[in-house]
C-alpha cells in the first residue's frame, strides 16, 4: 500500500491586520520552498481559489538558512489578507 500524498494544514481566518500565520507541521531543511503552499480558499466551499507565490505575497520568516540550520516557523504576508478571507498554509509531500 502506497500513499500519493499527505498533507499537514493550518487553517486561518484572515482579520484584515495580521500578517503573519504559524507553518504547521515538520518539513526537511532545504525544502521549505518547494513543500510549503499558502492558499485562498473559498468561505463556501473550501476550495481552492488562489495560489500564493511567495516574494510576491509573501515571505518566510525567518528566512531558511541552511548552513545554520534555520527553519521557518511562519509566513508573513506582504499585504494583511482582507478581513474574512480564508487562508490555509499547508505542507505538501509527495509519499510513494
Amino acid at each position: 500500500m502506497s500513499f500519493t500524498n499527505t498533507a499537514v494544514r493550518a487553517l486561518y481566518t484572515a482579520n484584515g491586520v495580521s500578517t503573519s500565520f504559524t507553518i504547521p507541521g515538520y518539513w526537511l531543511l532545504g525544502t521549505t520552498s518547494a513543500v510549503i503552499k499558502v492558499r485562498r480558499l473559498d468561505a463556501t466551499t473550501g476550495k481552492v481559489v488562489q495560489t500564493y507565490v511567495e516574494a510576491t505575497d509573501f515571505n518566510f520568516n525567518p528566512a531558511e538558512d541552511v548552513p545554520n540550520n534555520v527553519k521557518p516557523t511562519a509566513v508573513v504576508f506582504l499585504v494583511a489578507p482582507t478581513n474574512g478571507t480564508k487562508i490555509a498554509v499547508e505542507r505538501v509531500t509527495d509519499r510513494t
